[in-house]
């Protein structure tokens, strides 16, 4: 009986017959997720401008580049969500992505500048 289920099986699973078969577009169903759109230049500056600029960094490192906050750069801007970053580093990942770049929290819905 073991033997009968497992050439059954077999009939399932037949390589040749399965490279050799139409595609069949069988009950499928396509799921699309809308993603943000990434701000422009200008809304990224824009936007990092309107952040707050924090100041007693301390030892922090900035997440985009991985280096320090050091004497030539003693301030930073703080993403909505709490994270601080360089400011070149934070334009520069704004004007890609719609997010922070450590939580991935959106950055636009807190910020929204009218121009």
């Amino acid at each position: 009986m073991a033997q009968s289920q497992l050439s059954n099986m077999d009939d399932f699973f037949d390589l040749d017959l399965s490279l050799t078969m139409e595609d069949h577009h069988y009950n499928t169903t396509t799921i699309t997720t809308k993603e943000a759109k990434p701000p422009s230049i200008e809304e990224a500056r824009n936007q990092v401008f309107a952040m707050k600029t924090i100041t007693d960094i301390g030892s922090s490192v900035c997440i985009v580049c991985l280096e320090g906050f050091n004497s030539s750069c003693t301030s930073g801007k703080q993403a909505p969500c709490g994270h601080v970053y360089h400011f070149d580093c934070i334009m520069q990942w704004l004007s890609l992505h719609d997010s922070c770049p450590l939580c991935r929290s959106k950055v636009s819905d807190h910020h929204r500048i009218s121009l």
